[in-house]
């Protein structure tokens, strides 16, 4: 009887040393969970970011190429004014043909 009592006993005793050995391996990846839960939230935090700054970049480059257009357009109306006039002369008007090493 106190064989059995004794096997009993010992098998218990594997059980628990199993299921101890469980619950270290899940608290070993609830902690692998945190660690990645954390890192995605700074990833985000980051891409968040980066996207703020690029969003502002388009709108600054939005802005600016709206001013060159309008600039162009004032420009252009000068060189209309100009011509109107007739204080550009003919060849002025096209464009020329240049090579790289050529100034206009």
């Amino acid at each position: 009887m106190e064989d059995s009592g004794h096997k009993d006993l010992q098998s218990s005793e594997k059980i628990l040393a199993a299921k101890d050995e469980e619950i270290k391996e899940l608290q070993r990846m609830i902690e692998n969970f945190k660690n990645n839960a954390q890192m995605l939230k700074q990833g985000k935090s980051y891409y968040e970011s980066e996207c703020l700054k690029m969003t502002k970049e388009k709108n600054d480059l939005k802005e600016h190429n709206e001013a060159l257009i309008n600039n162009l357009a004032v420009l252009q109306n000068q060189i209309r004014s100009l011509k109107i006039r007739g204080a550009v002369p003919e060849e002025d008007q096209k464009p020329q043909n240049l090579t790289e090493n050529e100034v206009p």
